[in-house]
């Protein structure tokens, strides 16, 4: 079923919403589920995933709207069932079994990855062109979300190559090798920002991590450099990825001389982070409500950015928009939902997820992330297979 799930990904939302109730519900019916609860509530990791929803409720709560409550709830349910049903797993589900998801994941988003290369393929100038006028290349999922699948799983595969314990056969490093190159070669092509610089901090993340506790300050630099040779080699190469900032700057400085915004992708982004900011300041504490969010950013623009009027757009900041819809009690609820996992677990040491955190920290820096459901997923999933994979390992 977790093999489900992660199709689900990529195939469409009630794949991932049936493979989710499936497993909860095995959770559930199972003999063992007193067991089970008496774990999830004594486990102050698995607890802080509640944390957001909570915060949430308690906004919506304080606003008195009964129906606001449900729909939260319905919304975030995931950050219960999945970290519920992990549980389960320690009955059936071993080393192996989490390693072959993840491999599984990396071979999923190879394939996925297949349909923007036909596209580019077919035509080729077309395709590059179009990065000039704030396109982007087709994928078989938001490009936002598979550019972050991407970067993860090209750290998964150099975890996996650079530890032994991992692989089966010897043939697997160069299989990994090689679909590290085809994955770190497809990221660029797609040139999508987000999940760019995803990859490249997380790296340093995991590198950094790694090196300082090894005190190889030597081999830290020589990666840095490597990192650094890499990018420009890419850019050098890889018209959209060139395309792409050029177009990056020609937008900012349209959104600094105050262009018409309509038709700028980054200055609408820019001006919803100013208006979500005002709004957060003018609400503090309990925010505005999560449904009303967008209607109350739509109300910032028609006074302050009038071309964007009825864009009804949302914060494009997981962190912004937590605060606006449930204002100090969100964000300290969203933070505690990101950290909280890896500061009350065995994964304090686990450089994979230091690494995947950093992930999801960038991706919400431009993107709330977990307002829709494919986003929603890849956090809770991915984290908590990295969750049970180090818990096992830990424990031999």
């Amino acid at each position: 079923m977790i093999l489900t799930l992660l199709l689900g990904l990529f195939i469409g939302k009630a794949l991932m919403a049936g493979a989710m109730i499936v497993l909860a519900g095995h959770a559930v019916i199972n003999t063992s589920v007193l067991r089970y609860i008496k774990q999830y509530a004594s486990s102050r990791a698995m607890l802080c995933f509640l944390a957001l929803p909570i915060s949430y409720v308690i906004a919506s709560i304080i606003h008195q709207d009964g129906w606001q409550v449900l729909g939260v709830i319905k919304s975030k349910l995931p950050l219960l069932f999945f970290p519920f049903a992990v549980f389960a797993f320690n009955d059936y589900l071993t080393k192996k079994h989490y390693q072959f998801f993840l491999h599984f994941l990396v071979l999923l988003v190879c394939i996925a990855s297949t349909y923007s290369w036909f596209f580019l393929i077919r035509d080729f100038n077309a395709i590059n062109n179009s990065y000039l006028k704030a396109s982007t290349m087709p994928t078989f999922i938001s490009h936002i979300r598979f550019s972050l699948l991407i970067a993860f799983s090209l750290i998964w595969c150099l975890h996996a190559y650079f530890n032994d314990s991992i692989l089966r056969y010897k043939s697997e490093k160069k299989v990994l090798l090689i679909l590290f190159l085809y994955l770190f070669i497809t990221l660029h092509i797609l040139a999508v920002r987000s999940g760019l610089v995803a990859f490249y901090i997380s790296f340093l993340v995991y590198a950094s991590s790694y090196y300082i506790q090894q005190k190889k300050w030597r081999q830290l630099l020589i990666t840095f450099t490597i990192l650094v040779f890499g990018f420009m080699l890419m850019y050098s190469t890889i018209p959209s990825l060139q395309n792409k900032i050029k177009y990056s700057v020609y937008d900012w400085e349209l959104f600094v001389t105050n262009t018409e915004l309509k038709n700028i992708s980054d200055g609408k982004r820019f001006a919803a982070f100013e208006a979500a900011y005002s709004i957060f300041k003018n609400n503090l504490w309990a925010g505005v409500g999560l449904p009303n969010v967008k209607r109350e950013i739509n109300s910032y623009f028609t006074v302050h950015y009038v071309s964007l009027k009825n864009e009804y757009l949302d914060a494009h900041n997981q962190f912004l928009n937590t605060s606006v819809a449930a204002g100090i009690f969100g964000l300290v609820g969203l933070l505690v939902t990101l950290f909280g996992c890896i500061l009350y677990s065995h994964l304090k040491q686990s450089l994979l997820a230091r690494a995947f955190v950093s992930i999801m920290f960038l991706s919400f820096l431009v993107e709330s992330t977990l307002e829709s459901q494919l986003g929603l997923t890849i956090f809770i999933v991915l984290y908590l297979l990295i969750y049970k994979l180090e818990e096992v390992i830990h424990n031999e």
